[in-house]
């Protein structure tokens, strides 16, 4: 049996009393009973399935501050030290007086954190006995955990906001959402380019969060020529007057780029994260249009902590319902995430997310709640130090604690690269279109990785290139190498991608060139990787390019590595390398 099922919340107002001895607790109502959620099908449905509401909450926006209190701007509304009292407000206000007053978890029990495994690992079990040995979690932490989460929980349904977003401002729509700033401004560029390259005309919204990384040129100039602006995020939210009391940076940037943007249902992005084709058709499935809250999968094994679902009341079951260890006979054998209402296998990644704010509203509250307290807390407690800890796996826990629709694809990720006598060195992480019928046969929760090459209506559409990202200044020894005095050159993406016209690699190269090398001119053969954009050398203008030179190794590296590419054009015989 689960240690933490049926947990009562007679037992946990019990429990609080102990705390009352360490650390300050808030008093919070209960549970609203007409307003819980269950869920629908088998015990412990898992995350594709949809889980059903069995009443739906209704919000109406209060009105508005007074017009006095705030500045309009060009991307919203300009907070001031006097406007206080705004709905934005009372968001942040909740989330300082939900703060976790326990010490940050930080500390392993053994000083080991979490095994990095695939989720297709048949050699290792990530049992509950094996999850609950990792990190130290104090009795008094954990129902300080408990209350403040509950509290949170309970609080925002009193928000004063149907869509997560400023009631004040106007949102609707459909639209990409990209943090920029800095180094990421220029990821984002390229990213746009390509959008318009691959023939999105959706608009791009690019968060800047603070007012150092704010270029006017970028956000003025260069962004509205692609259909896309700057969304201030110093201006459209009280960063400043809450940072001394809430940890804001890169990880908390994703959320509030969603909260401050204008787009009804939006495509989050990362920078570095492109498409390969034209990713409209994601608004119009009818599987988002379902569940509001669309997912693409990672390729590690769940870690989370057991205590997680205790904190936020989620009922675990008692035997697996799902994966390659379900038939075994010993708990110590199975992997934790099998047993129903757990987070399923395999981790999410959070380089893309579809999501619709005004039907995953308290998830995107929720999550953020994660985010905003994840390095101090939730994000040790959902990965344990493990592979890719961060913002991550916060959105699909936040729905599973409010029992709330979401849908992870069910195709696993694949990691692209080439390979030398070195071996294979994987240079991205692709992401299928999940509305092909390739999606529709695969089954849920895959023991091993599908294998797109026995399937011909599979495409990747999304290509997060990490490894490296695509920092001009940081190319040489990813593109090239010296052999007797020679350069060579080396495709980090190589071959064609199934179900794709181009070959992306030199895609990417006709972009960067064009973007910052005066002396990019036409390819002469017919190639649908070489595109020509309108805007040519829009990327001189960023600070970043200019700081690092990033164009200096125009002539002597990156047109040569054009033309190279150019002359060893995929055919079709070629295919990506996939592991």
């Amino acid at each position: 049996m689960s240690l933490f099922v049926n947990k009562k919340r007679l037992v946990k107002i019990g429990a609080a009393v102990i705390l009352l001895l360490t650390v300050q607790l808030f008093v919070f109502s209960p549970r609203n009973t007409e307003e819980q959620l269950s869920q629908t099908g088998e015990p412990g449905a898992l995350s594709m399935v949809p889980i059903e509401a069995t009443s739906d909450k209704s919000q109406s926006p209060i009105p508005g501050a007074d017009s006095g209190d705030i500045v309009r701007t060009g991307g919203g509304f300009k907070f001031t030290q006097e406007n206080n009292n705004s709905p934005v407000d009372s968001l942040f206000n909740l989330l300082v007086e939900t703060k976790p007053k326990s010490p940050p978890l930080a500390k392993y029990i053994h000083g080991e954190k979490a095994q990095q495994k695939f989720s297709s690992d048949p050699d290792f079990h990530f049992s509950e006995k094996y999850l609950m040995g990792l990190l130290e979690i104090k009795e008094t932490t954990l129902l300080d955990l408990e209350t403040q989460h509950q509290h949170f929980v309970d609080k925002i349904r009193d928000l004063p906001m149907s869509i997560f977003g400023d009631p004040q401002k106007q949102i609707s729509g459909d639209g990409i959402v990209m943090v920029g700033g800095g180094r990421f401004s220029w990821l984002a560029l390229l990213n746009i380019n390509q959008l318009r390259s691959a023939g999105c005309q959706l608009p791009v919204e690019v968060f800047i969060a603070s007012e150092q990384e704010y270029e006017r040129d970028f956000c003025d100039r260069l962004l509205p020529a692609l259909n896309a602006k700057c969304v201030l995020g110093f201006e459209e939210l009280p960063l400043q007057r809450y940072r001394e009391k809430l940890r804001i940076d890169g990880y908390q940037y994703k959320s509030l780029a969603i909260f401050a943007s204008g787009f009804k249902r939006v495509l989050l992005l990362d920078a570095d994260n492109v498409v390969i084709h034209n990713p409209d058709i994601l608004f119009d499935w009818s599987v988002f249009e379902e569940y509001g809250l669309v997912l693409w999968p990672d390729c590690w094994s769940r870690t989370t902590h057991p205590y997680f679902y205790r904190i936020a009341d989620i009922e675990v079951g008692d035997h697996p319902v799902r994966g390659q260890f379900m038939d075994r006979e010993s708990p110590d054998e199975w992997n934790y995430h099998d047993l129903p209402g757990t987070l399923p296998n395999p981790a999410s990644e959070s380089g893309m997310l579809l999501v619709n704010k005004e039907k995953q509203v308290d998830t995107l509250f929720l999550s953020l709640y994660y985010n905003m307290f994840g390095p101090s807390h939730y994000y040790p407690l959902l990965t344990q130090g493990g592979a890719g800890q961060g913002d991550k796996d916060t959105f699909i826990a936040a729905a599973y604690a409010l029992r709330k629709p979401v849908y992870q694809v069910k195709q696993n990720m694949k990691f692209l690269g080439y390979h030398d006598t070195y071996g294979f060195h994987a240079k991205a992480l692709g992401q299928w279109d999940p509305t092909t019928v390739a999606e529709e046969k695969t089954p849920p929760y895959l023991s091993n990785f599908y294998d797109f090459q026995n399937e011909n209506d599979s495409r990747l559409m999304f290509m997060h290139l990490s490894y490296p990202k695509l920092y001009p200044d940081k190319l040489r020894d990813e593109i090239s190498w010296e052999q007797n005095g020679e350069l060579r050159h080396r495709k980090l993406y190589p071959g064609r991608l199934p179900n794709s016209a181009y070959g992306f690699d030199l895609r990417m190269w006709e972009l960067i060139t064009q973007l910052i090398c005066p002396q990019w001119t036409p390819n002469e053969a017919i190639d649908a990787a070489s595109v020509e954009i309108q805007d040519k050398l829009t990327g001189l203008d960023l600070q970043y390019i200019k700081n690092s030179k990033g164009n200096a190794e125009c002539e002597s590296l990156f047109l040569p590595h054009l033309e190279y590419l150019r002359r060893h054009t995929s055919t079709e015989e070629e295919f990506y390398v996939y592991e």
